[in-house]
Formats: structure tokens, sequence, C-alpha cells
């Protein structure tokens, strides 16, 4: 491609060398379109890897793989599943290139992990966004698996959670022993066993296809001897073709979960053993929150996690072709927002280090908690959905506009 030569000295030199470029390179009018402000920058060449994928959802699958915190695991929306600015992504991009199916479904969306309020909780199983669960679980101690979540019993116990697509895939830590095995039920079936494997710690994934491409519930079972333990990780509902979001957002979590130097959260979590077309990470407000992660640290974490979905971790190599967008949440009222500021005027450098899109929606918001509260887009802890005064997580209207910003990116 060639571009016609601007003469040395020309008077107000962007003008006519934005004219040039424009008029002779289509694909630089609509990047501009997409980043009307300085708060959000596409690379000429992202997406180079999801857009091929994603316009081939029609004969295969391709992935989108969102990797954060609270607010993109969906705090406060109505429903985490479809309120939420990931699943308003996931509904926009599968309506134009297919449905992929529900994608995976974490155990930290149930009432034995999350942080959120009862009265929250509660919305979020009745409307099935939310997996709900009988006997007793514990929370994980260790943060790694997709989604860096898994809940244990050593007990009679089960979980239940609904999926979509025409594959089913139960994901587990297996290990030294002892271990419980367990077993599941897919829409009040036959009740199959499961052996989970002892030796080394490791992920093990059960499948089950050949389902119609709907919606199922999957009723996982603790199925050991007294004390045994089983490590559940979460269920994911997916289709041969059609775009998969899995949301691994879990309430809480800081940059150095994500990046825990484990081939158990670096190759599993848009790595070697996991990859995906896309990867967005939205992280940074629990960092901030704790005061005791510097900036310096803070980009570390990042660029260890965004290295392991471009070039690998642990002897397994990626390929790099993985297009990264970062994604700066609105700090609101949170606790030490001069901390977070310092992470957010690196943000852009990690991006251009990684070619990767960025959207920074703290600066869209004009780094005002006001300013949004006057426009509904903060949530309601109790009841999730309707405008509220929460510090950091939106509303369903706060989520709409997030995903105004990210879907218009995703779908270019």
């Amino acid at each position: 491609m060639t571009y016609t030569p601007i003469p040395h000295g020309t008077e107000n030199w962007d003008v006519p060398v934005n004219a040039a470029f424009t008029s002779q390179d289509q694909r630089i009018t609509v990047l501009e379109d997409l980043q009307p402000e300085a708060e959000v920058y596409v690379p000429p060449d992202w997406g180079q890897f999801w857009r091929p994928a994603r316009n081939a959802s029609g004969t295969q699958a391709s992935k989108i793989m969102v990797a954060g915190a609270s607010v993109a695991e969906g705090y406060y929306a109505q429903n985490t599943i479809t309120d939420s600015w990931v699943g308003k992504m996931r509904t926009a991009v599968q309506g134009t290139y297919g449905d992929g199916g529900s994608g995976m479904f974490s155990s930290s969306r149930t009432d034995v992990i999350s942080s959120a309020t009862a009265g929250a909780v509660a919305t979020w199983e009745g409307n099935g966004s939310f997996a709900t669960t009988t006997g007793t679980w514990t929370t994980g101690a260790q943060f790694f698996g997709p989604g860096i979540s898994f809940m244990i019993s050593t007990a009679a116990a089960t979980a239940t959670y609904k999926v979509t697509g025409s594959t089913v895939k139960i994901y587990n830590i297996s290990g030294a022993a002892p271990r419980a095995n367990y077993t599941y039920q897919i829409d009040g079936g036959a009740i199959v066993p499961v052996t989970v494997t002892i030796g080394t710690t490791s992920i093990q994934v059960t499948t089950v296809t050949g389902l119609a491409p709907v919606e199922h519930t999957v009723v996982i079972s603790w199925n050991g001897a007294p004390t045994e333990p089983l490590s559940l990780i979460g269920v994911a509902g997916e289709n041969s073709t059609g775009c998969i979001v899995d949301n691994l957002g879990r309430a809480g979590t800081t940059s150095a979960n994500w990046s825990s130097a484990s081939a158990l959260t670096q190759q599993w979590n848009g790595g070697p053993s996991n990859p995906c077309d896309l990867f967005i990470l939205h992280l940074g407000a629990n960092d901030a929150t704790s005061g005791t992660v510097d900036s310096e640290t803070f980009m570390r974490n990042m660029s260890t996690i965004l290295l392991a979905v471009k070039d690998g971790a642990f002897g397994q190599d990626a390929t790099g072709d993985t297009d990264i967008m970062i994604v700066t949440q609105h700090f609101g009222h949170f606790t030490n927002p001069s901390i977070y500021a310092g992470y957010s005027t690196r943000m852009k450098g990690l991006a251009d280090t990684f070619g990767a899109a960025y959207v920074n929606i703290w600066g869209l918001g004009r780094n005002s908690w006001a300013y949004w509260n006057g426009l509904g887009y903060w949530g309601n802890a109790n009841t999730p959905g309707p405008a509220g005064t929460d510090n950091v997580h939106p509303s369903n209207a706060g989520h709409d506009y997030i995903s105004s910003i990210i879907n218009p990116i995703v779908m270019s």
C-alpha cells in the first residue's frame, strides 16, 4: 500500500497527513470511528486473529475469554449472565456470528465463593445466573484452574448448573489421594459416575457430547468415601460452531491471583491448555484497594498474565495468535484512588507493548463517582439491576454503558 507524500513544511501538518491516510486506507477511517476519545484506543492491526476466527464461526467455534474481578463477573447486574457487560457482549457477538453456547460457568458464581450480599445471591440463584448447592462446600484455598476458582466437598453434597450447548464439559481438580469421585446427571437423565484421577495435581475435564444445543441442567454430586475431597471448578456449555464467551471473572481477585506461577493458572486462563482468539483483561481495583500493590508490581503481574496468553509458560508454548483488550474499570468511590490512578497512567503503555486494544472506562466516566451516579450507573448491592449508590459496581444501566463501548470494537 502506498501513500501520497506530504511536502515537508506543509502548514497544519496533522490535517493533510490524516486526510491523506484516511482517504487511501479505509481501515483507518473505521478505527477512528471507533475511538472518538483518547480513552479508547484500537491499534491499526488489532483484530488480526480475532476477526478471522469470528468471521469463520459459521463452520467452527471461536472464543472470547474474560479474566477479571467482580465487575467482569457481573456485580450488580440483575442477571450476571445476560445483563452484565460480558453477557451483553456475548449476546451481540452470538447474534451476528452464531451461538457457541453459554461457555464456562465457574464455581465463583455460587453462594460458596461469592462475596455478594445475601439479597444479590438470592436474586442470581433465582434467575439461574448463579449455581445452587446442597450439603457443605468450602472455598478452595488456592487460585488456579479455569477462572481460578474451585470449591471442595468432603461429604454428600450437590451443585446444580444451567448451561447451554451440544457439549457439556465438567472441570474438576485431580491429584494425590485421597480424592472423592463424583456423578453427574443432565436434565434428569441417567446418573453417570466419574472416577477422579489419582496422581499429579491437574485439571480433569469430563466431556459429554451429542446433546441438543439447548439449555441443560447439570447436577454434580459428591460420590466418595468419608472425608474424601472433591474439588469442583465448574461446568461449561459449548457448541461446535459459533462464538463461545468464557466469563472467568471472580469477585475480589487481584493481578497476583491471576498471574500465580502455577501451570494450573497460567496455562488454563487463555494459555496453551485453554486458548482463545480474544482475551479481555479487566483488573486493578482490588490491587489498589489493598494499599500494598505498587504500580511496578501491578504492571509486572499484568505482564505475566499477558505473556502466558501470548507466549505460554512451563515448557508449553503459545503461538501468539490471540488478540488482547485491556479494560480499566471506573473506580468510583473505592479505596485508594490515587494508587489506581498510578495503574491507569501505565495501562496504555502495557496495551502498546502487547498490541492490545485499550478501553479506559474510568476516564470516559470523568473519573467521577458523582457523574455516573447522576446517570444511574451505580448498582444496588441488595437489589441487583436498578440504580443504587454502590462504590464501584455498576447497575444494569452501567453495564449497558460499558458494553456500548466494548461491543463496537469486538464487532468491528
